[in-house]
């Protein structure tokens, strides 16, 4: 285990509740499926489906795997509920505010590396094209697409 990872309790070992804070978003996602709380629509849609997938599974996280005309799959919601946010921190509903100042109180300093996952594509200039990403409206009377942040 890294530096960069906690330990299991007692307790998540117990309940088997761990979540790794360094796993890579695969895994997370494959944890999240398994636990029940995330959706996986295999079955390609257009990005002007996605907001009635999340609308449809509002309680879960909704993972897409193709996207017409996109290189990149879709991952929403993943932590919209109090049972997410829990799952990922490795405690009960009612324990999250603890375990958040408890992790808070371990903050690691930052360390510059040279390679990491992160850095595998990099663009710039030219190459940056938003459009790129599943951008969409979220609601009927949004002015224009938009980015969101996951936590609610």
């Amino acid at each position: 285990m890294s530096s960069l990872q906690s330990a299991p309790s007692a307790r998540q070992q117990r309940q088997g509740t761990f979540v790794s804070r360094q796993q890579s978003l695969s895994d997370f996602t494959a944890d999240l499926e398994a636990a029940g709380l995330l959706i996986r629509i295999k079955d390609e849609k257009r990005v002007d489906q996605l907001p009635l997938l999340m609308e449809k599974y509002p309680t879960k996280a909704v993972l897409v795997e193709k996207i017409a005309g996109c290189e990149f799959s879709f991952l929403a919601n993943a932590y919209a509920t109090h049972e997410q946010f829990a799952f990922a921190l490795g405690c009960k509903r009612n324990e999250i505010g603890d375990r958040i100042a408890e992790l808070a109180k371990g903050r690691i300093k930052p360390k510059i590396v040279t390679t990491a996952p992160c850095k595998e594509v990099i663009l710039k200039g030219a190459d940056v094209d938003l459009s790129r990403l599943p951008l969409f409206l979220h609601h009927d009377r949004d002015g224009h697409a938009y980015t969101a942040t996951t936590s609610s």
